[in-house]
């Protein structure tokens, strides 16, 4: 496999792995008692991390790699 390629599977694991723990943390208790201005960035975070995961999805697929 092309390097370029396990690059994007390396990355697109960590960036899933993330997403799953900002979602989790956006569910806590913890979270609801941040203040609402860090509650505001964290959605963006996680708005944004959605976003990187459908883009690193698509790019595997077009290489023929299901995720």
């Amino acid at each position: 496999m092309k390097k370029f390629l396990i690059n994007l599977i390396n990355q697109h694991s960590r960036n899933r792995t993330h997403v799953q723990n900002i979602d989790r943390f956006m569910d806590s208790d913890r979270f609801k008692a941040l203040p609402l201005v860090e509650r505001k960035l964290m959605a963006k975070h996680s708005a944004t991390m959605h976003e990187l995961d459908a883009i690193l999805s698509e790019r595997l697929r077009i290489h023929g790699i299901e995720v």
